[in-house]
């Protein structure tokens, strides 16, 4: 059965909850034995009271005593039942006491000790209330791990969808060998900004240097292609316009990594609130995402720019054998 937990996805959601959940746990189990302490010695102490002196009490007496004590909790003089300690039956010690206590406390109650007395009344009417409180705020703190860490079972589930969905369409348009983009952007970007997922400021640093890499060279390429165009005469755009282009790409690069760059400062600041915290950490999300889906584009980019520069090759030999078909037809004739 623990091996197969291990495939299922609510038993990792609860290992997940409790393992996050140690703290409260622990609180939980220390004022639990500090109230069953307490309230163990309360029980036995007041219900002890009631008990007659049974030092001053003969042989006979104690025997009379103990036959009307009998399934009931007091004799015919309105006295406490108790052994020959001196102790309550059913308290005879605080040790004894702390099942009962146990019991109450967690709400179980039982019945196979209760308090007879006043006094022991109203210390299980406080114990039961000490109970209710000291449980129910760590409870409650378990509760909110367990839906804490099911949301983010969902959205990691949801997030693995939309790059499996995502891959397929990147693979289909790289296969095709078209410039038709895949739609990657607002969707795939939403679910981004509800993960709750936090990248460390070295893999984005790594991240943000391959795609310093990725994008000279997409760049050299770029200008590889404008090369090819301008020699085979097909240029269609202006060199001027590619490079106001590169410069604007070059600029946006620099302002992400400059805002990437202010984030990670940012988050490092103590005086920050939680919510703000969980801000940055969807905004730097929402960055990595963005450096991923430009690196998908530029390859696309790049992919089409080698292509273009084998149809300009192509397309100018082409010509080339044409010309000289002709000129050849000219010289026979």
């Amino acid at each position: 059965i623990f091996r197969l937990s291990r495939y299922s996805m609510g038993m990792n959601i609860m290992l997940q909850s409790l393992v996050a959940s140690v703290q409260p746990l622990i609180i939980l189990v220390f004022f639990l034995c500090i109230g069953g302490t307490l309230f163990s010695s309360l029980v036995y102490y007041a219900e002890k009271m009631y008990c007659p002196d049974i030092e001053r009490l003969s042989a006979a007496e104690f025997e009379t005593h103990r036959k009307e004590c009998i399934n009931t909790y007091f004799d015919s003089q309105g006295r406490r039942c108790c052994d020959e300690f001196g102790a309550a039956t059913g308290f005879e010690s605080i040790m004894d006491s702390t099942w009962w206590c146990v019991v109450t406390m967690t709400t179980v109650g039982y019945g196979d000790k209760v308090p007879a007395t006043k006094l022991g009344q109203f210390v299980g009417g406080l114990t039961i209330l000490s109970g209710i409180v000291l449980i129910s705020l760590p409870v409650a703190i378990v509760g909110s791990r367990f839906q804490t860490a099911y949301e983010d079972a969902e959205l990691e589930r949801q997030r693995q969808l939309l790059e499996e969905k995502d891959r397929s369409a990147m693979e289909q348009a790289l296969n095709s060998g078209t410039s038709d983009l895949p739609e990657v952007g607002l969707g795939s970007s939403a679910q981004t900004l509800s993960m709750k997922r936090t990248v460390s400021p070295d893999v984005m640093s790594q991240k943000s240097t391959g795609r310093r890499k990725d994008y000279a060279n997409s760049m050299s390429l770029r200008h590889q292609s404008t090369k090819s165009r301008k020699r085979s005469g097909t240029s269609s755009m202006d060199p001027d316009d590619i490079d106001s282009e590169d410069a604007q790409d070059m600029a946006n690069a620099e302002t992400a990594e400059q805002l990437r760059g202010h984030l990670q400062r940012s988050r490092r600041t103590s005086n920050l609130t939680g919510a703000t915290r969980e801000q940055i950490r969807l905004l730097l999300a929402l960055l990595d995402h963005i450096g991923s889906t430009e690196e998908n584009l530029k390859k696309l980019k790049e992919r089409d720019a080698q292509m273009e520069a084998r149809v300009n090759q192509s397309f100018s030999s082409l010509c080339r054998s044409y010309e000289n078909s002709k000129r050849l037809e000219k010289v026979e004739k």
